[in-house]
């Protein structure tokens, strides 16, 4: 992969790839009882994934049966590879195979390839090859290109013939990469490669993603105008002069009578399709299951039908009795709120049916999390996968209590598949009771699907969305993936997808103009915007930890920052990893509480112990940074949480910005403007001390301007007001004067 990062450790339960696949749109599920029922919910949206079509082998002697000199032609081969004739797959045309004989780097093949998504396999048998640590492994390198790069899994022990697969690789541009049978890390042993296969998949002729509905394919009735909307793809290649018309057809799904046709004729290889939805009729209680499907299908000498989406028309008082929704500005909705999601992972720690304990463990001031002032939204366990439905509705109550709701856990992670073991893929009755715990709107706010995992569990991840979406309409799913070239692979398997920038990794470079590059935050939260196109809300996780031994944690003003440019680049919610035990090895060794001994667990002389601050400490960094947010900070805006969720402003409203570097996103709510600013540079030869100056112009005379939470006013000229910023600095300023003339 792109990174190799602290998740690797997460311990979390893997095993199996759900064996169930759930069609979508089959449950209906109603909630609550009497004079408090929720409205029948249809939740939907894309219903199935398209059909893999796949194109030729690219890779030149697969099998390995031409040979020169003991070389298979074609491949570049270390020392310890060679052909051999006396050990061949059964059932396989060829009568060779490439060995490798415990020594030797690695086999490869370099190929040209057009952009596109690749599937990758090799056959594979082994003898005593190291088991633990080394191993041999499958690699797509597209380097130096690109820096990144695709490996399976390590390849030990002693097995027959094997099949070893990675699906989903994402090559971005036309390129040149290669192919790698290598021994990782050393390892010792024997084994043999065959019929090697890396094959593009082909685009499929016409292809769309829902823009509207952008909740679970509802329709709220008071949106208007009542229009849906996708982005639409036609497959052919870009050389391809033919007039293509695509037709896009809304069936009601009771009946499968077509109630609307729209064609698209000459359409462009790319373009959003508006379709009318004024004739759907909404569900009710004597028509609880009415749904539609809508079909984009094209001819191109057959016809090709997309997989449907399916569409429902929910009233809009629904929302108010729904744990969470998104409204029209890609705003998650808490009981019909738009809330910026300001939310914590937690890894570790134990769960009980006792709510003294949920009061003790999160909140009490001598407990393990002291979360009390921490004024979060969301919280997310990753380590309580198990906890069973009377322990998840005890720390439902907790959170609730405390103005937060709770992501249950069950996820796949880099190279496992999410477990079976896990409660919510387990039990479809645990999502149900969960779900509706308590009432309309105060269940379980969604589920945590993915976390860095590789591209070839994305379909397990989408079947299993269907699946929750269908036990839990009200909830939403999250996804968690490297913000890197894979991440558009997962725009349809999660209601919402978060990238993991975490910049300070490894050790700091000394030399004067080398430092973290912080402005990865920025780039990985505009990759996620960029890959839901602006359609769906995302978050960004941050860093709460110390990713290495020889690295060290974020400090307050870099905590800010991170926020600041997630922000600015369209995020719609903040999760910071982790509050769990960080005692060790690459969580990076925090200290106990002050009232716990402090850092006397390490030794006076280890280098770990200046590059950690107090827990306590770090958990005032945190509380300072998310309580900014909430507006609870003193000095900070009170009104932050409806600045958040409030509309972005018209272009016209800063109408100047002379520093290309200094990055902004302006908002105007009660009277006031808001410009969130942040410095995407850090230091250079050209610039050592990595300051920017920036003057900015709005619409009229300002009036006073203040920067939040940093108790300072700036000097404003006319329309004009300036000011510096460090490396990788942010600042939000408030304009009294922010209405525009």
């Amino acid at each position: 992969m792109v990174q190799q990062h602290l998740k690797t450790l997460r311990g979390s339960p893997a095993h199996l790839i759900i064996l169930a696949l759930i069609v979508a749109g089959t449950v209906t599920a109603a909630f609550g009882s009497g004079i408090h029922a929720q409205p029948a919910l249809n939740p939907g949206g894309l219903t199935a994934l398209p059909p893999v079509t796949l194109g030729g082998n690219v890779l030149q002697n697969p099998g390995f049966e031409t040979v020169t000199d003991d070389v298979p032609d074609h491949w570049v081969v270390a020392s310890g590879y060679s052909s051999d004739s006396t050990s061949t797959r059964p059932g396989s045309a060829g009568r060779k195979s490439l060995r490798w004989n415990n020594t030797g780097a690695d086999a490869h093949q370099t190929v040209a390839l057009t952009k596109g998504t690749y599937d990758f396999s090799a056959w594979v048998k082994t003898s005593g090859v190291t088991v633990g640590g080394p191993g041999l492994r499958l690699t797509v390198d597209l380097r130096p290109t690109l820096h990144a790069w695709y490996p399976s899994e390590p390849i030990d022990g002693t097995r027959d013939w094997r099949l070893y697969q990675l699906n989903n690789l994402v090559i971005p541009d036309d390129m040149s990469v290669t192919v790698r049978l290598e021994n990782y890390g050393g390892a010792s042993g024997m084994a043999w490669f065959d019929d090697v296969q890396l094959v593009r998949r082909q685009d499929p002729p016409v292809s769309a993603f829902m823009l509207y509905p952008n909740y679970r394919g509802m329709i709220f009735d008071d949106h208007q105008p009542r229009t849906m909307r996708f982005d639409v793809t036609v497959g052919a290649g870009p050389s391809d002069p033919t007039p293509y018309t695509v037709t896009a057809t809304v069936k009601e799904e009771s009946s499968n009578a077509t109630v609307h046709t729209e064609k698209f004729v000459n359409a462009r290889r790319h373009f959003v399709a508006a379709i009318d939805a004024s004739y759907m009729l909404a569900v009710s209680s004597e028509h609880p299951q009415r749904a539609y499907r809508v079909t984009f299908s094209i001819d191109t000498g057959a016809i090709y039908s997309y997989p449907d989406f399916r569409v429902s028309l929910v009233p809009g008082g629904a929302r108010a009795q729904m744990n969470t929704a998104f409204d029209d500005r890609n705003n998650v909705l808490i009981r019909g709120e738009p809330k910026f999601i300001l939310g914590v992972y937690d890894s570790g720690g134990s769960y009980s049916t006792d709510p003294d304990h949920w009061n003790t463990y999160l909140w009490s001031s001598t407990g393990e999390r002291r979360m009390a002032e921490l004024p979060i939204n969301m919280y997310l366990n990753y380590t309580f996968g198990l906890m069973p439905a009377d322990a998840t509705a005890a720390l439902l109550d907790s959170l609730r209590e405390h103005g937060a709701g709770y992501l249950q856990t069950g996820n796949c992670v880099l190279t496992s598949a999410a477990g079976d073991d896990f409660q919510i893929n387990a039990s479809d009755a645990y999502v149900r009771t969960n779900d509706t715990y308590a009432g309309p709107g105060h269940g379980l706010s969604g589920f945590y699907t993915t976390d860095e995992c590789m591209p070839d569990l994305m379909a397990g991840a989408f079947t299993r969305n269907l699946r929750l979406r269908s036990l839990a309409p009200d909830t939403i799913t999250l996804g968690t993936q490297i913000g890197d070239i894979t991440l558009p692979v997962w725009r349809d398997a999660v209601d919402v997808l978060a990238a993991d920038p975490y910049p300070l990794y490894g050790a700091e470079a000394d030399q004067l103009f080398q430092q973290y590059n912080h402005a990865d935050v920025a780039d990985q939260a505009a990759l996620t915007r960029k890959t839901v196109m602006d359609a769906r809300p995302f978050f960004t996780v941050l860093q709460f930890f110390k990713a290495t031994d020889n690295g060290r944690w974020p400090t307050l003003s870099e905590m800010r920052s991170h926020a600041y440019m997630a922000i600015v680049e369209g995020a719609k919610g903040l999760f910071w990893w982790s509050l769990g035990d960080q005692s060790g090895g690459d969580l990076g060794a925090w200290c106990a509480w002050q009232d716990n001994g402090g850092c006397s667990s390490l030794a006076s002389d280890d280098p770990r112990r200046n590059r950690t601050p107090s827990r306590d400490a770090l958990m005032a960094q945190l509380v300072s940074v998310v309580s900014e947010l909430a507006g609870t900070l003193r000095g900070a805006d009170p009104h932050m949480p409806e600045v958040l969720v409030a509309s972005d402003a018209p272009s016209a409203t800063l109408t100047g910005n002379s520093n290309s570097a200094i990055k902004t996103k302006v908002k105007i709510f009660a009277g006031k403007g808001y410009v969130f600013a942040y410095n995407y540079l850090g230091k250079s030869a050209d610039n050592p001390t990595g300051t920017q100056t920036v003057t900015f112009t709005w619409n009229t005379a300002p009036g006073r301007v203040t920067v939040n939470a940093e108790d300072r006013a700036i000097i404003t000229s006319g329309n004009h007001f300036s000011d510096s910023f460090g490396p990788y600095e942010a600042h939000v300023y408030v304009i009294e004067n922010g209405e525009r003339p």
